[in-house]
């Protein structure tokens, strides 16, 4: 039964989409993702946080290319490949990064036929489940924008998480947000002074 439902809401999801889209999982990884995640083409945003819609589409697509029988995983490697950026600390961060927002939204039941929909037009979807349900999903900068805005635009600093958790959060710094500053700084994703700020502000917490 669950495997025709998954198939069911496939169908569905596959009828809202243009005939000339890519149907299949590796079709959808190297035709549509791989220019979603290139480092080069985000860089030449513009506009005010158009990162965020890019990542709802990013995860939208990659919901759809699970449904197509591709392992998220192997999707976003084959999709990094493509970019130019396969194998790199700042493909590896940004493959841990979306497979922990991929479970967020789908924790909070976001990926409703609705939702995809939502998602692939780059907008916020809502949460269906749990404690925050009836609310937006917003996107979150993991280290604040105000202490790194070099991470601005980086998908490996962002989460979807609810609108109220991020109203509240603010630019707060905890011992996590320290660990997390210095491994991407090891991994020459953070600059030094980007570190000091970081580090900085956690010692205010203490």
């Amino acid at each position: 039964m669950k495997k025709i439902c998954k198939w069911l809401a496939f169908i569905l999801l596959s009828s809202l989409v243009a005939t000339a889209t890519p149907r299949t999982s590796q079709d959808i990884a190297v035709s549509i993702l791989a220019p979603l995640l290139d480092p080069v083409k985000i860089a030449t945003l513009k506009g005010e946080r158009p990162i965020n819609g890019r990542l709802y589409r990013i995860l939208g697509w990659l919901e759809i290319a699970r449904l197509a029988g591709g392992d998220p995983l192997d999707v976003i490697d084959t999709a990094q490949a493509v970019a130019g950026y396969g194998g790199s600390n700042k493909a590896l961060a940004d493959r841990v990064a979306l497979c922990h927002s991929w479970n967020n939204l789908h924790e909070f039941g976001c990926f409703t036929v609705e939702g995809v929909v939502t998602l692939k037009k780059g907008g916020s979807p809502t949460i269906t489940r749990g404690e925050h349900a009836g609310e937006k999903v917003h996107i979150d900068h993991i280290l604040p924008r105000s202490l790194v805005p070099e991470l601005y635009d980086c998908i490996h600093n962002l989460e979807p998480i609810p609108s109220s958790l991020n109203a509240s959060k603010g630019a707060k710094v905890g011992r996590s947000e320290v660990e997390l500053a210095r491994l991407w700084h090891g991994l020459g994703l953070l600059s030094a002074d980007g570190l000091a700020a970081v580090e900085s502000a956690g010692k205010l917490l203490r």
